[in-house]
């Protein structure tokens, strides 16, 4: 009786049988895909779409974006780091990959004061068509804003490698 008690019980969690003796199967919730996670929002001024992930993360957060400027896509990775000294001419973004591969470009950092008194870089590298490939196929460990780094979980490379896979096949 004890080894029937678990499979009985998973079954009446899915199926519903009314007084009437007719059964009724409940649909149990489909598992949301990334892809239907994706915000399009519009630029008011411009009238350009954009299509922005939501974040990865907490603090720091990763954020995944696509742009359309002329009609082309333009890419960027929306990341922050906390610091604990304030570098007006800070710049720079550095990505390690769990495989070793280094991309690095050239970024301008913005600086802001937290509320517990630490410093918060942010920065919103762009990425080429010909990056896409690197950010869909390895998965990020780790980042560095000017020389604040920042640890990325196998959860969190994941979840940016999906994104970026959604937001490179949506079109305008």
């Amino acid at each position: 009786m004890e080894k029937l008690r678990t499979p009985l019980l998973l079954m009446l969690c899915v199926i519903v049988v009314f007084s009437t003796g007719t059964a009724f199967v409940r649909q149990m919730p489909k598992a949301q895909s990334p892809c239907d996670l994706i915000k399009k929002s519009v630029n008011n001024n411009t009238g350009e779409i954009i299509y922005t992930s939501p974040p990865v993360g907490t603090k720091p957060r990763i954020i995944v974006q696509k742009d359309f400027v002329l009609n082309e896509p333009m890419y960027s990775l929306q990341m922050n780091a906390v610091g604990d000294s304030a570098n007006l001419d800070a710049s720079g973004v550095t990505i390690i990959f769990e495989d070793g591969t280094v991309w690095t470009r050239k970024a301008a950092l913005s600086l802001n004061v937290t509320d517990k008194g630490f410093f918060q870089y942010t920065g919103s590298p762009m990425l080429i068509e010909d990056d896409l490939p690197l950010f869909t196929t390895k998965k990020i460990k780790k980042y560095l804003l000017y020389t604040y780094s920042q640890e990325v979980t196998p959860t969190e490379a994941t979840q940016v490698q999906d994104y970026i896979k959604c937001i490179r096949d949506l079109k305008k």
